[in-house]
């Protein structure tokens, strides 16, 4: 405890960290990082399917029109 300006007491704002704690927050953080970017690996991979099939169903119509 501290002796405060107005003569009471307050407590000592200093904070321990345990370490531990702290470790299981940051393995939280990259975790959900992680899951993010699997998630968007996943939507990409989709997205690009998607671009392939427009491609040959567009190949496909320009081959029908040129006929």
């Amino acid at each position: 405890m501290l002796q405060s300006a107005n003569g009471g007491r307050e407590m000592d704002k200093t904070a321990t960290v345990n370490p531990i704690d702290e470790a299981v927050r940051y393995e939280a953080t990259v975790d959900r990082y992680i899951a993010g970017m699997e998630l968007l690996q996943t939507r990409m991979a989709e997205d690009q399917q998607e671009i392939e099939n427009l491609q040959a169903e567009t190949r496909a119509m320009l081959a029908d029109i040129q006929l």
